[in-house]
Formats: structure tokens, C-alpha cells, sequence
């Protein structure tokens, strides 16, 4: 049966460097070992973590659903607010038109008007003379 390899580095190692120096070589490179090993693992998520940032991405999705709906509820109340517009474009575009048309009529019966009071005066001055 073949030994392991770090077993058989130890025995190969032991009569050049001595029992001691090879047990304060193995006691280095352990915890150096560990040493990375735990700052490598400070940065690895755990399932905790990831349950959480999951719980987030559900909720940003939430977020995003109703952000959605709102811009298409504003979208719609733009819709209706151009049209509207439009609208009130139209209505003032045919109330400036009955204005004019008002205006014209209001002169014309204005003159109808002073021109037969001026008649009226003409004709009793002439009468009276």
C-alpha cells in the first residue's frame, strides 16, 4: 500500500533538516494555508447572503412592475391631455371666428343704427324749418 504524499514528504525531509525544523516548516505552511484560506473566504457569499440579495431582486422586480404601470398610467394621462389640448384648440379656433363674426354684426347694426337716428335728426330739423 502507497503512503501519501505529504507522509512521504515529511520522512524524506526529516533526516536532512531534523524532526524540529520540518515540524516548524509543516506549522507554516498550515497556517499560511489558513491564513489565505480565510481572507479568500471573507469575500465569498454565503447562503445568507444570497437570500438576501435574492429577497432584493424580488423586490426590485416588484419595483420595477410598478414603476412600469406608472409610466403607462402617465403615458395614457398624456394621451388624454393632448387631446384635450387639441380640443381647446379647435374650441378657441371657432369661438375667435363667432367673435369676429360677432364683431362684424355688432358694427353693421351700429351703423344701421346711427344712420337712422342721423335720418331721424335730418328729418325733424327739415321739418321744423
Amino acid at each position: 500500500m502507497q503512503r501519501s504524499a505529504p507522509i512521504q514528504l515529511y520522512e524524506n525531509f526529516v533526516p536532512k533538516w531534523g524532526k524540529e525544523s520540518v515540524d516548524l516548516l509543516i506549522l507554516y505552511i498550515d497556517e499560511k494555508s489558513n491564513s489565505n484560506m480565510k481572507e479568500e473566504l471573507k469575500d465569498v457569499a454565503t447562503k445568507a447572503d444570497l437570500k438576501i440579495v435574492k429577497e432584493d431582486v424580488q423586490t426590485l422586480k416588484v419595483d420595477v412592475n410598478a414603476l412600469k404601470a406608472d409610466v403607462q398610467y402617465l403615458k395614457d394621462d398624456v394621451q388624454d391631455i393632448k387631446r384635450t389640448i387639441r380640443l381647446l384648440e379647435k374650441q378657441s379656433t371657432e369661438f375667435v371666428v363667432l367673435l369676429k363674426d360677432t364683431k362684424a354684426e355688432m358694427l353693421k347694426w351700429m351703423l344701421v343704427f346711427w344712420a337712422s337716428h342721423l335720418t331721424l335728426l335730418l328729418g325733424y330739423l327739415i321739418f321744423l324749418k
